[in-house]
């Protein structure tokens, strides 16, 4: 698509983050400062490739060559990657790291790759749509 197209998508996916960052807070208001930062920690881990990769994936949606191929998979790979180093850290913590961390990755997750999914399923259909009135 366009620069525009891209900076669009990050504020979107920005403002989805802070709702999330916003329910993670409320969530673990009365929690241990140490389960606080493994929450931090699994959304931090899953928010932020998120951001980055999806702003790439909405710059090269439509471009020609294998960019945005490319651009998915290396976001995949690297939310898989911070996934497992969460999940084994807060495990080899032990206690009630796990849990938090858990919650952190999922709120950092979920809500940013439904965004994104709509976001491109939207687009798509805008780029397919027919551009004048059918009789």
């Amino acid at each position: 698509m366009t620069r525009g197209s891209s900076l669009r998508f990050a504020v979107g996916a920005a403002l989805t983050a802070a709702i999330a960052a916003g329910v993670l807070f409320l969530g673990l208001q009365r929690s241990a400062p140490d389960a606080f930062a493994w929450a931090m920690a699994g959304f931090a881990a899953m928010a932020f490739p998120t951001l980055l990769t999806g702003a790439w994936l909405a710059h090269e949606q439509g471009r020609a060559g294998v960019a945005f191929v490319i651009a998915m998979s290396a976001g995949l790979l690297l939310r898989a990657v911070l996934l497992a180093i969460v999940v084994a850290a807060a495990a080899r913590q032990g206690g009630a790291s796990l849990v938090p961390a858990l919650y952190g990755l999922v709120l950092g997750f979920v809500p940013l790759t439904t965004f994104e999914m709509i976001w491109f399923a939207r687009r798509a259909r805008v780029a397919v749509a027919p551009a004048g009135p059918r009789r």
